[in-house]
């Protein structure tokens, strides 16, 4: 689900950026963007927003086991 919402954010940006609507600041973080970051423009945002994408593909083939197991870890059987 992670993964859609990731792929949805970078198609939009993408979208904007073909359009020409993508250079203005995007506001996409909120009040946190104007105290951490600056201004974001919405190519700022689909460079963050790759990566994630790469984080999250990098946890789904690292992650020692089975990722979609229903026991947590620390219920596991000893």
């Amino acid at each position: 689900m992670t993964y859609a919402l990731i792929l949805a954010f970078i198609y939009y940006n993408s979208w904007m950026l073909m359009n020409g609507l993508g250079y203005e600041p995007c506001g996409c973080f909120g009040i946190f963007e104007k105290i951490f970051l600056g201004e974001l423009s919405t190519l700022d945002s689909m460079y963050i927003d790759i990566g994630l994408l790469v984080l999250a593909l990098t946890v789904f083939f690292s992650y020692p086991g089975k990722f979609f197991n229903l026991r947590l870890w620390f219920m596991k059987a000893e």
